[in-house]
């Protein structure tokens, strides 16, 4: 697989991922979670353990909040949501 194809098929996934996760968090249901949870929780592989954490640090960038706040030090340090 070349590089490009490799590249947009990891943007796919980021995408479908990013999807979940917000469709995740909007529920009424939904108990915020730490990293570690989520990952297992949507079946990250541990290979891709450092692309999720990037997502989630996009993610909550762009004010998708929900983490807790031991996750969100974890991420971002100790600085305020």
């Amino acid at each position: 697989m070349d590089f490009e194809r490799a590249l947009r098929k990891q943007n796919a996934e980021d995408k479908r991922r990013s999807e979940l996760i917000c469709e995740l968090v909007s529920d009424a249901m939904y108990i915020p979670m730490k990293e570690k949870e989520m990952a297992a929780f949507m079946q990250v592989s541990k290979e891709e353990r450092e692309d999720f954490r990037r997502l989630l640090q996009v993610l909550v960038s762009e004010g998708i909040t929900f983490l807790r706040r031991v996750a969100h030090d974890q991420l971002f340090g100790d600085g305020l949501l």
